[in-house]
């Protein structure tokens, strides 16, 4: 978990430059719940940090599979082939759990404590080396779902801010049966969005599409839930 800022300031950026040039997005009113509205803002996918963690996710994943096959070039890479060989064959809600419990196991480390930086997103293999913070426990659980064949589109990497404190949470979203679910690092099992309250939605990305998130009145503590695309 981090301080205002470090997770938001170039997400700011973005969004306060796109608006200027586009306007507002098409909104995707969230339905028969809280006054937050998503919308499709695919320049999110320009943020430094997510762009060089995407554009470096096919080589990882072709890693991994060769790592499935027998041939394991690290021990980063047997570990998250490990971890797809135990979701394989199951139906995708356990799938979602196990892939959560062993994911979280991994060892938790500040960025500043790491890499004397503020705000460092690793890619999956890194953090399989050495551990992280909130937004590599959800990039990796991204990845290993991504693996066992949940589409980009049932997954999201959302960052929020804290309702009663100053802080910013990573976590991931994924969609099983219609419903979304909060893999989050500090929880034992993923729990239904619809129950995940204390949080404001920011902003969330995945390797297709951006999304950003805007309240319609002050209720910012109620849950939300993204557009049903």
């Amino acid at each position: 978990m981090l301080s205002v800022g470090s997770l938001l300031r170039p997400a700011a950026a973005v969004l306060l430059v796109c608006a200027l040039t586009f306007g507002a997005a098409a909104r995707a009113r969230a339905a028969d719940l809280v006054p937050m509205t998503e919308s499709r803002f695919d320049a999110l996918l320009s943020l430094p940090q997510w762009r060089e963690v995407a554009r470096q996710l096919p080589h990882e994943a072709a890693v991994v599979r060769a790592c499935l096959k027998g041939t394991c070039g690290s021990p980063a890479a047997r570990r998250l082939a490990a971890f797809v060989a135990k979701g394989a064959g199951h139906d995708r809600s356990t799938q979602l759990r196990t892939v959560h419990e062993l994911v979280n196991k991994q060892p938790y480390r500040e960025d500043i404590e790491q890499f004397e930086r503020d705000d460092l997103w690793q890619t999956p293999l890194d953090f399989a080396r050495r551990g992280g913070d909130c937004e590599d426990f959800a990039i990796a659980k991204y990845f290993v779902l991504r693996l066992l064949g949940f589409p980009a589109a049932d997954l999201r990497i959302a960052v929020l801010t804290g309702v009663e404190t100053n802080e910013v949470h990573a976590v991931l979203l994924a969609r099983l049966a219609g419903e979304w679910q909060v893999l989050d690092n500090r929880e034992e099992l993923p729990r239904p969005l619809r129950r995940y309250t204390g949080w404001i939605p920011q902003y969330a990305v995945s390797e297709s599409a951006g999304f950003r998130y805007t309240a319609l009145e002050n209720a910012a503590a109620a849950p939300y839930r993204p557009a049903q695309r």
